[in-house]
């Protein structure tokens, strides 16, 4: 019975985590490929500024945001997998808190933090919390 009641935020949490993966691995692609994200408007006045804004949103730096968040992706997904299953009570919080930081999960931010929340509050019932012990004894 605690375990269907972990199944839909943890699911959540998931399809989150798998929609930024999602537009991490495009972001990331584009990136790679050297295709910007920079507006032409961008140009209008002190070209320096226009090539300046369009390296930063289109350089190596996007790549390493890309990367990392692709790793916090696969941290949540796999925390809420061991959230669903009852067997690790850490890493489930962990995850559930990860979705919660706005910045981790730039696109998705308006599913990532009620998913993410949603999970803290049922982690946090003592019935839930005692139930990840007990998994393994059954």
């Amino acid at each position: 019975m605690d375990s269907g009641r972990v199944q839909f935020p943890a699911v959540g949490m998931m399809v989150v985590a798998g929609l930024d993966a999602l537009f991490a691995l495009v972001f990331l692609a584009m990136s790679i490929l050297g295709l910007s994200m920079a507006p032409a408007s961008w140009g209008t006045g002190d070209l320096s500024h226009a090539m300046l804004a369009e390296e930063f949103v289109s350089g190596g730096f996007i790549i390493i945001l890309c990367v990392v968040g692709l790793a916090i992706d696969a941290f949540i997904v796999f925390g809420a997998l061991k959230m669903m299953r009852l067997e690790s009570y850490g890493l489930a919080v962990a995850a559930a808190v990860l979705s919660v930081i706005p910045c981790l999960s730039s696109p998705c931010i308006a599913l990532g933090v009620p998913f993410g929340l949603w999970s803290i509050f049922v982690l946090m019932e003592p019935e839930i919390r005692g139930a990840f012990g007990t998994v393994g004894a059954r």
